[in-house]
C-alpha cells in the first residue's frame, strides 16, 4: 500500500509541473527534420534565435503582432484553463505584468490560450476576475512554434531585438519570471 501511495505522489508532481498537450515530443528528428525541441535555459543563458513572428486576434477581437512589439521585451505565456500549473502560475504572471507594465513601458505580455473556444476562456477569465485580454491560439500553431517538449506552460522571453532570450516549460514562481524578464531588459 506505502508503495502505491509513492507511485501516485510521482506521477501528480509529472501531472501538476507540466501538463502535456501532446504536439511534440523529446525524440530526435529523422534526418533532414527540422527540430523545435529546446533545452530549458538558466537566467543568463542565450538561445539567439529569431522569435517566429505571428499574428493572433486576442479574445476581444483586437489583433496583435509579435513583430509590432519589437524594441520592447516580451513575455510570450501559453496556458490553457484546464492546466493545474497554468492555473497555479497565472495570479503571479498577472501581478508581474502589472508592476512591469506600470514601472517599465518597454515591458509587453502576451497571454496566449492554446487551442480552447471563446466561451471556456471568457468563463475562466470572469471566475477569477482577470482583467487579460488573452490571445486565441486556435488549432495550436503559433504555440507548436515555441513550445519546448509539449507541455503548457511554457513561457518565453524575447528581447528588444526579437530575439528569443529565455524559455522556460512548466510552473514558473514569479521571482523566476522577473529574473528572465530584467536579464532581457539588460541587453
Amino acid at each position: 500500500m506505502k508503495k502505491l501511495g509513492i507511485i501516485l505522489v510521482l506521477i501528480l508532481t509529472l501531472v501538476l509541473s507540466s501538463c502535456s498537450i501532446g504536439k511534440k515530443s523529446d525524440t530526435t528528428p529523422e534526418e533532414g527534420e527540422k527540430s523545435n525541441v529546446k533545452q530549458e535555459l538558466k537566467v543568463g543563458e542565450k538561445v539567439k534565435a529569431a522569435a517566429p513572428d505571428f499574428e493572433l486576434d486576442t479574445l476581444n477581437g483586437n489583433k496583435v503582432k509579435l513583430s509590432d512589439l519589437k524594441g520592447k521585451t516580451v513575455v510570450i505565456n501559453f496556458f490553457a484553463t484546464w492546466c493545474p500549473p497554468c492555473r497555479a502560475e497565472m495570479p503571479g504572471f498577472i501581478s508581474t505584468m502589472e508592476e512591469y507594465t506600470k514601472n517599465n513601458k518597454n515591458v509587453a505580455f502576451l497571454f496566449v490560450d492554446v487551442d480552447e473556444d471563446d466561451a471556456t476562456l471568457e468563463e475562466f477569465l470572469k471566475e477569477r476576475n482577470y482583467t487579460i485580454d488573452p490571445l486565441m491560439d486556435k488549432g495550436g500553431a503559433v504555440y507548436s512554434e515555441y513550445t519546448l517538449r509539449g507541455g503548457i506552460p511554457t513561457t518565453t522571453i524575447v528581447d528588444a531585438d526579437g530575439n528569443i532570450s529565455a524559455q522556460h516549460e512548466g510552473l514558473m514562481e514569479s521571482s523566476d519570471l522577473k529574473a528572465y524578464i530584467e536579464e532581457a531588459l539588460k541587453k
